[in-house]
């Protein structure tokens, strides 16, 4: 912001740019059916997840991967996707919160878990043909586009604090205890 623009420090009129932070992409690569998130060789490139990674969770191995989110996290962005025979489950494990900063977008084939003391805190959640499964908390704008959200493990209990919305096409499955 050009505080005196009669100067002409910053042009002929006030002006302010916000972009988008500097992010980099980092993909999924560890090819064993479970890994660790804060594993650096899980990574495509070095290091462990951070505030400006935008990540892409795809399953790479050909069969179903999970990756383990065992402590807290932060990141830009993430995707979360598989293919038909080869799901991808990120897991938020009791303790964890994974904190994203931008949205999270689960594909077809992909999944979110999140144990019973985890959370996904993020600015969304678009369920665009994933699931989202388990007994913890996501606090998001959360929006059920075609995928399956799924309570608990059995009967359980998947807490939702934010904006929530199932759109056509999207499924609720919930198990009713009981005899």
């Amino acid at each position: 912001v050009d505080p005196n623009p009669s100067l002409g420090g910053g042009g002929a009129s006030p002006s302010l740019y916000i972009g988008d932070p500097v992010t980099d992409t980092h993909s999924w690569a560890a090819t064993t059916p479970t890994a660790d998130w804060h594993t650096p060789g899980s990574w495509s490139a070095a290091g462990t997840p951070g505030a400006l990674w935008v990540t892409e969770v795809v399953n790479v191995s050909g069969n179903d991967q999970e990756a383990v989110v065992a402590a807290n996290s932060q990141i830009y962005r993430a995707t979360v996707a598989g293919t038909m025979g080869a799901r991808m489950n990120v897991r938020v494990q009791n303790g964890a919160t994974l904190l994203v900063f931008g949205g999270v977008t689960v594909e077809e084939y992909g999944a979110l878990t999140v144990d019973a003391g985890g959370t996904i805190d993020a600015q969304f959640l678009d369920l665009a043909g994933g699931e989202a499964r388990g007994n913890g908390t996501i606090r998001a704008e959360f929006e059920n586009r075609g995928g399956t959200i799924a309570p608990g493990d059995d009967v359980g209990t998947l807490t939702i604090e934010g904006i929530f919305a199932n759109r056509l096409g999207g499924t609720i499955a919930i198990e009713l205890g009981g005899k």
